[in-house]
């Protein structure tokens, strides 16, 4: 790093960078799967017991805890000159904690796929490694070229990220800006909370619909798709199962998912044309 770098995070903290970090916490299982792509899987000093890609991690890498329950004390033990947080995955009180005791937190936030393309930057900006990160950057553009040209008409669909209670997203999130990009139109964008409850009764079903069960944070499986049928009157052809990690963690992820779900809209494409 020739000169300072500075950065203002999600939280609208700025930071400046003379030396890129040696030893990193990283508290976003995202973002520890995305630096280890990056090649600074070696800066990795802690994570979180989610941060379970890619899987090396789990054997070089000790665990502190979970997002939502890191134990403090331990990341102060591992004397990280970076901790890498969400502000909707971890908690305001500990990284708070964290700030006290003079520990950089970067904050991050990302709502459109712009947000990841610009942390790709950020990041090989802070650890000295931008024609890495270019390159990281350069896949993304690429897949969101392809995807703008993979589709004319939206198909509407419904993504629950929990269930007992039903919750899903809006529009002002990574989620629907990730579905959005690839042909498909959240029919509870226009809701006035990015992550709230709702009821099935309010799913309007129907033929056109169809429903993605994302495999996390809530644990949908193949047993779940008749039951989401039911719930949201679909029939089960309707309802698909989807890796959670492509819907959700951004970053590293962001291409293959633009990839896998670009395959998920041509497939309903011709699904519905045959019958």
């Amino acid at each position: 790093m020739s000169a300072p770098v500075r950065i203002t995070d999600a939280a609208g903290r700025e930071w400046r960078f003379d030396r890129p970090p040696r030893r990193v916490v990283s508290l976003v299982p995202s973002l520890s799967h995305t630096l280890a792509g990056l090649g600074l899987a070696d800066r990795l000093a802690g994570r979180t017991v989610f941060c379970t890609q890619p899987p090396e991690l789990v054997e070089s890498v000790p665990a502190v805890g979970g997002p939502k329950d890191p134990d403090v004390e331990q990341v102060l033990a591992l004397q990280p000159d970076l901790v890498f947080m969400d502000m909707e995955e971890n908690r305001a009180e500990h990284a708070g904690a964290l700030l006290d005791r003079g520990v950089p937190v970067w904050a991050v936030l990302p709502t459109s796929l712009d947000d990841v393309a610009r942390l790709f930057a950020e990041l090989g900006a802070v650890f000295g490694i931008p024609d890495v990160a270019a390159a990281q950057a350069a896949i993304l553009a690429a897949c969101r070229e392809r995807a703008s040209r993979s589709w004319q008409v939206p198909i509407p669909v419904l993504c629950p990220v929990w269930r007992q209670p039903y919750m899903t997203c809006n529009r002002n999130t990574y989620i629907a800006a990730l579905l959005r990009e690839c042909g498909f139109q959240n029919i509870m964008d226009e809701a006035s909370e990015r992550y709230f409850r709702f009821d099935a009764t309010m799913v309007p079903g129907g033929r056109d619909l169809r429903v993605l069960l994302p495999t996390e944070p809530y644990p949908f499986d193949e047993e779940m798709i008749p039951v989401g049928a039911a719930d949201f009157r679909v029939a089960t052809d309707q309802v698909f199962l989807v890796r959670g990690e492509l819907l959700s963690w951004y970053g590293g992820f962001t291409a293959p998912a633009l990839a896998t779900l670009m395959d998920l809209h041509q497939f309903m494409l011709e699904s519905a044309t045959d019958t």
